[in-house]
Parts: structure tokens; C-alpha cells; sequence
């Protein structure tokens, strides 16, 4: 019997696994989960009492720096992600308490398809509704743009964790495309 396409393409994944290990590389404990969306689909209710809007080059670096302090990262993060807002095909979003970026999170367009990515919320502003707000923000950007399809990928809880982007995106409409197995470098790669 031939196999199906999932049974091909599980081959597949097995047979490079195995190339992988055999290099030294190992599974890393984390996979992550693509998600899609259609935007002809309603959007459902996000409520903040946060202020939403686009970003462009001159509060990038805000931005940037919400980001990183978000995830903990270098402070060469900064730069990074302030740099994407206004590249072609990239937007920049924020959701702002006052005068403060405390919400950040970008789209990028490439014909009718677009992906949201780079979101992130600084830990004293979680729980108030600004990750949901900004995603209902970019699908109506994606939709007026043109995209029929939206992308989104997110980090699979491990064990008993809870990942609230998972949350935010399958409760605004998101459903799991595929799952990506990750690997990592052998600890002496980098030497």
C-alpha cells in the first residue's frame, strides 16, 4: 500500500531527525505551532482600555525596547525589532498606556498572505487585553491590504505550562496548522 500524504511526510520528518541526531543535534524540548486564519471571518471582540495604533520609524525604538524588555533579551533586541517597522512589507504596531508603549507587536504583507510576529507585552500591563486588541488591529490592516490568509506561530506549552499567545490567538479565530520540531547545536558548535 502507498502511503498517504501524512504518512510521507511523518517519513520524512523521522528521516531527518535521524540525519540530525547522527550530526549531533538533539530535539529541543519546545516545538512550535504554525497558525492560520482566514480574514473574510469575523473578528471577534478584543476590549482594552489601552490605546491602539501604528507605529512608524520615530517610535520604533520604544517599541523595540518594550520587546526586549518583554522577553528579557540583550538590549541589542532594540535596534532589531525597531528596524523592521517601516521595511517594505513590515508594520509596526502599539498599544500605548498614556504616553508609554507597553504593547508591541508587527505585521508583514507579502501579497495575500501576511504573518503577525514580534508581539509582546511588558509583564505590568499583561492581562489587560492588549495582544487580543492588536491582532484584531493587523487582521483588519491584513484584510484591507488585500491577504485572505494570516499567519501566526507560537511556542507549544511544555508539560503544564500555559502559553497566553496560544490563548490569545486560537480565542481571536487562529487554528493549528502544522507543528515544527526544533533542534539545537551540540554545546561545542559555537567553539
Amino acid at each position: 500500500i502507498p502511503p498517504n500524504d501524512d504518512m510521507a511526510a511523518d517519513l520524512k520528518a523521522r528521516a531527518l531527525a535521524a540525519r540530525l541526531a547522527r550530526r549531533g543535534r538533539t530535539e529541543a524540548p519546545r516545538r512550535w505551532v504554525v497558525l492560520t486564519r482566514d480574514t473574510a471571518a469575523a473578528v471577534p471582540p478584543a476590549p482594552t482600555g489601552l490605546a491602539l495604533r501604528r507605529i512608524g520609524p520615530a517610535e520604533a525604538p520604544a517599541a523595540g525596547r518594550t520587546f526586549r524588555l518583554a522577553y528579557g533579551l540583550p538590549p541589542a533586541f532594540d535596534d532589531w525589532i525597531a528596524a523592521l517597522a517601516g521595511r517594505p512589507g513590515w508594520q509596526g504596531y502599539a498599544a500605548f498606556d498614556g504616553p508609554a508603549i507597553v504593547a508591541t507587536a508587527l505585521l508583514f504583507l507579502g501579497g495575500d498572505r501576511a504573518i503577525l510576529t514580534g508581539a509582546a507585552t511588558l509583564p505590568a500591563a499583561r492581562g489587560r487585553g492588549a495582544q487580543r486588541a492588536l491582532i484584531a488591529l493587523r487582521l483588519a490592516d491584513a484584510r484591507a491590504a488585500g491577504a485572505g490568509i494570516v499567519q501566526s506561530h507560537t511556542g507549544l506549552p511544555v508539560a503544564d505550562e500555559r502559553n497566553p499567545s496560544l490563548d490569545n490567538m486560537r480565542a481571536m479565530g487562529f487554528r493549528p496548522s502544522h507543528v515544527r520540531r526544533n533542534f539545537a547545536l551540540p554545546p561545542d558548535a559555537g567553539a
